[in-house]
């Protein structure tokens, strides 16, 4: 799901609200998402252009100094 939006893994766990330890997790398969976690990366899964917007929506851009 994180490839889908083509993010790193510290900018996938801050939208999803986790640590980066546990998108690192759940990639290596030492751990499983919640329910929770796997409802929302299904939503992404179903139209990840719509959230690659949200995100970019999302992430401030620093001006420059």
């Amino acid at each position: 799901t994180r490839k889908l939006l083509h993010v790193s893994q510290g900018l996938f766990a801050q939208f999803l609200g986790v640590s980066v330890k546990t998108v690192r997790a759940w990639e290596q398969g030492a751990t499983s998402p919640s329910d929770m976690a796997c409802r929302f990366m299904d939503e992404i899964q179903r139209n990840p252009e719509y959230w690659r917007k949200r995100l970019r929506d999302s992430v401030k851009v620093k001006e420059p100094a």
